[in-house]
């Protein structure tokens, strides 16, 4: 019978930072370059170049944790650690090296100010297992 997870508890950290997520998303991707050639018989063919992880991570801005501050310093262009936890499982996509690709602010009248950024790693990560 399957386990399923719940994403309750699930958690950002961004260097030391926990930050008051709403949602995350971590979205791994290869890279390839095409090879066919006039001896692959009408058949397309590619080899691996290299693998990235991507993401979103939306937020709850905090006044006692500024998300703009350092730390965390997220800020189009930085470098940050990224730990994103899933749910209470004690895994975690373990992103050491992220660059954030762009930041969105959101300020509701009748809600909350809450924020979201994207990021793309740079170098190796460790996926939860």
């Amino acid at each position: 019978m399957p386990s399923f997870s719940s994403g309750v508890g699930g958690k950002v950290t961004v260097g030391t930072t926990d930050l008051n997520i709403r949602t995350w998303s971590a979205e791994e991707a290869e890279t390839s370059a095409e090879t066919t050639h006039s001896g692959s018989s009408g058949i397309q063919s590619s080899i691996h170049v290299d693998r990235v992880i991507t993401g979103t991570v939306e937020a709850d801005w905090d006044t006692d944790a500024n998300p703009r501050l350092n730390p965390p310093n997220i800020i189009t262009g930085t470098t940050v650690r990224i730990r994103a936890y899933i749910g209470t499982t004690g895994k975690t996509f373990d992103i050491t090296t992220a660059r954030v690709t762009g930041v969105s602010v959101s300020s509701d009248v009748k809600g909350k100010v809450s924020y979201s950024f994207t990021y793309t790693s740079s170098g190796a990560w460790v996926d939860p297992t």
